[in-house]
C-alpha cells in the first residue's frame, strides 16, 4: 500500500480515470471497488482513516472504500515543506505551491537552490510528504536506583 493512515490524497479526475481504465457496463471506470456514487469524489482531498485487508483504504470523508489507483497522488496544503521529483530517484526539498490537474508535472514547488544562492519555483512529476524525524534518546543519561546510565542505541 502506497498511503499510510493520515495521508491526504488526491483523488483523481473522473477524465483521467476514464482514459486509463474505460467504461464498466455502469458507466463508472473499470477499476475494482469505483462505482458511479464516487465520481462526486474525483477531484478533491481525502485523508486516509484505515487501511482494510491490506489493499483497499478507508476514508474520514466518505463511506466508500478506495484502492492505490483511484489517487493521483499526496495532496499538500500551501507552504508545505515536502520532497519533489522527476524521475523517483533524485529528491529535493521545497514549499508546496500549487498542484494542476491532468499534467504530466502537477505539482508546483517553490525551491530553494543553494548552487545559484536563488531561489525560484518549478514543477514536479512526483511529491511525498517529508518523513519526521523518528525521536532518539541517543545519549541521554538517565539514573536508576542512584546508578548513571547513558543511553545507546543498538541493532
Amino acid at each position: 500500500m502506497k498511503y499510510k493512515v493520515g495521508d491526504k490524497v488526491r483523488v483523481r479526475s473522473w477524465g483521467a480515470l476514464m482514459r486509463e481504465f474505460g467504461a464498466s457496463v455502469d458507466g463508472s471506470p473499470k477499476l475494482p471497488c469505483f462505482v458511479n456514487g464516487m465520481k462526486e469524489f474525483c477531484g478533491t482531498v481525502l485523508t486516509i482513516s484505515n487501511i482494510s485487508s491490506g489493499s483497499y483504504y478507508d476514508v474520514l470523508e466518505t463511506y466508500f472504500i478506495w484502492n492505490d489507483s483511484c489517487f493521483e497522488g499526496y495532496a499538500f496544503e500551501y507552504g508545505d515543506e515536502i520532497e519533489v521529483s522527476d524521475d523517483e530517484t533524485e529528491w529535493v526539498t521545497g514549499n508546496y505551491m500549487s498542484y494542476t490537474d491532468g499534467t504530466h508535472f502537477p505539482y508546483r514547488v517553490c525551491v530553494e537552490d543553494f548552487t545559484e544562492k536563488a531561489v525560484h519555483s518549478g514543477v514536479y512529476k512526483y511529491a511525498r510528504p517529508i518523513a519526521p524525524a523518528k525521536p532518539t534518546c541517543e545519549g541521554k543519561t538517565v539514573e536508576i536506583d542512584g546508578v548513571k546510565y547513558k543511553l545507546t542505541l543498538k541493532d
